[in-house]
């Protein structure tokens, strides 16, 4: 298998149209054929643009899978959603990964009464999963999620000020 053949079965793994990858490693669809044609080699700024979406850049150009970079297997007894939650984890940067573990963990401390069936705040998961999503932005939903939980005396902050 060529190194073109390589980066075309990753970039679907990943599960991404030509258009969207190429748009990741900041080059155009045409250059992104080129690249998986073998017409055309990529250039560092591309490698890491793209390994920073989780590309296993070790198998692409080795053909020798990075462990690091395999997916894990998922766990018996998942549910479809679940699954899903799981799989598009893997995918998240790690710069955001902390963020957004830290969302969840907050999120989760104590149950909720109030009704809670329409989020607080609202981001594109298609649009995250394709790193279009900023760390600024990611931080500003989180502030625009806790204000909106203070202006609903939210357990968490409830006992927050019951401590002080």
């Amino acid at each position: 298998m060529t190194l073109g053949e390589r980066l075309r079965k990753e970039r679907r793994r990943l599960g991404f149209n030509q258009q969207d990858f190429g748009a990741l490693g900041k080059v155009t669809k045409r250059t992104q054929l080129n690249y998986e044609a073998g017409s055309r080699a990529a250039d560092s700024n591309y490698w890491v643009a793209i390994s920073e979406a989780g590309a296993d850049i070790q198998y692409i150009l080795t053909g020798t899978p990075c462990a690091a970079a395999a997916e894990p297997a998922l766990p018996e007894g998942l549910n479809f959603e679940q699954q899903e939650l799981l799989a598009a984890w893997v995918k998240v940067p790690d710069r955001f990964r902390q963020s957004i573990f830290h969302l969840i963990r907050e999120w989760n401390m104590e149950p909720v009464e109030d009704d809670m069936t329409t989020p607080l705040v609202m981001i594109d998961p298609d649009r995250y999963l394709r790193g279009e999503v900023t760390e600024e932005e990611l931080q500003a939903l989180i502030k625009e999620r806790d204000e909106k939980l203070r202006e609903m005396s939210h357990p968490i902050y409830r006992k927050k000020k019951e401590k002080t």
